[in-house]
């Protein structure tokens, strides 16, 4: 579509679940815990539907598909911003993929998880070294919250030409 094909696409990207990991630090190394939650509703208005623990320095992976209007195939999401509390806390968009650095793409998603269960998550944070030059470098994602009070997370995703 960046190419100029004009391809007809009202179709909204599909969240199907939410992976939260809990690291050991803010420095990423290490992962303490990882829990998903399946997303339910309609596709506009999806949501996990319950509070989310979370604890000091987390991350939150998305597990998102886009759909073409008239066909059945899955395309990758083009454009994730994640908004915590009302501000916007990581943002990616794949205009392009520079293939010298296409192994670092195992780090934007949760390759763990992929192994595992074949599904792939993109992570709404950078991982320490990553090389990819689809992330906003002014925000990494990363949260950590030193407060009981409830916080708002709102995914913005898909196409945007």
């Amino acid at each position: 579509m960046l190419l100029g094909f004009k391809v007809r696409d009202d179709v909204l990207p599909i969240v199907n679940g939410v992976l939260v990991e809990h690291f050991t630090d803010s420095v990423r190394g290490k992962v303490n815990s990882t829990k998903r939650y399946y997303a339910k509703g309609p596709a506009s208005q999806r949501t996990v539907g319950s509070v989310v623990e979370l604890s000091d320095y987390c991350g939150i992976s998305v597990h998102a598909l886009d759909y073409l209007s008239g066909s059945g195939n899955s395309c990758g999401v083009y454009k994730i911003d994640l908004f915590v509390d009302g501000r916007l806390h990581y943002s990616m968009q794949l205009d392009s993929l520079d293939f010298s650095v296409g192994r670092y793409i195992n780090a934007h998603k949760n390759y763990e998880f992929f192994k595992k269960e074949k599904s792939s998550f993109h992570r709404c944070f950078s991982m320490p070294n990553n090389k990819l030059e689809i992330y906003n470098s002014e925000l990494n994602g990363l949260v950590s919250f030193k407060d009981n009070k409830t916080h708002t997370w709102l995914l913005k995703y898909g196409m945007q030409l």
